[in-house]
This record gives structure tokens, sequence and C-alpha cells, in this order.
């Protein structure tokens, strides 16, 4: 069956004429009814967040520790978790160099034994 081009045109089964009028006519508030939420940027939320964060500022520093020493065990022991972890640097607050140090300064007091590797 063929169909001539005005019979086409009066029944309404050209799809590829209309498309695009179709789509930017058919929205989901305009089925639903519904307002449509006020648009809001990804970014807005992280940016707030950010801006009530305070920096840590790193203890060592502030006491004028240039060095940490392996035997200070006392002090290391305030930078291990419970299971003997070393603290990563944005939970204890140090900086990248005297969390480089501690790191180095505990592994030593554990080779010594002034520090145990595993909980007692």
């Amino acid at each position: 069956m063929e169909f001539s081009s005005e019979e086409l045109k009066e029944s309404g089964d050209s799809t590829h004429s209309n498309e695009g009028e179709n789509l930017a006519q058919s929205t989901p508030t305009e089925t639903k009814g519904e307002s449509p939420l006020p648009a809001r940027s990804s970014r807005g939320n992280f940016e707030r967040k950010r801006k009530n964060r305070y920096k840590k500022n790193c203890w060592l520093c502030r006491q004028g520790k240039l060095l940490i020493d392996y035997k200070e065990a006392e002090l290391l022991k305030n930078y291990l978790r419970r299971y003997n972890k070393i603290l990563i640097h944005k939970v204890s607050g140090n900086c990248l160099k005297h969390q480089h140090q501690l790191a180095q300064a505990i592994k030593r007091a554990r080779f010594i034994a002034l520090l145990p590797f595993v909980p007692e």
C-alpha cells in the first residue's frame, strides 16, 4: 500500500515533521502539573561547606619542634591508632613535613622495640 503525501498530512501519520515540536511541548512539569524545583548548582553546597571548615594547625609546628626523635615514645604513642597504625595527617592535623618525620620515627621506634608492632 502506498500513500500519497497529501493523505499522510491529513491523517497525521507524519512523525518526522513535528518531532522537534513534540519534544519541546512535552515537559515533565506540564504532564504532572507540578512546579519545577529551584535550580541549584552542584558546586553550591560544596562551596558552602568549605567556608565553614577551619584550617588545622600542626601541633608540632606550634611547639617549635624542628625534629622528631624516635626516643620520645610517649609523644609517638599519641599518633597511633588503637591497633598501632599510624594516624594520617588529615586526622592528626600534622603538616606533611612533620607527618613524614613522625612516620619515620615511629618505624624506627618499632624496630628498636620502644613501640610495639601489634597491640598488647
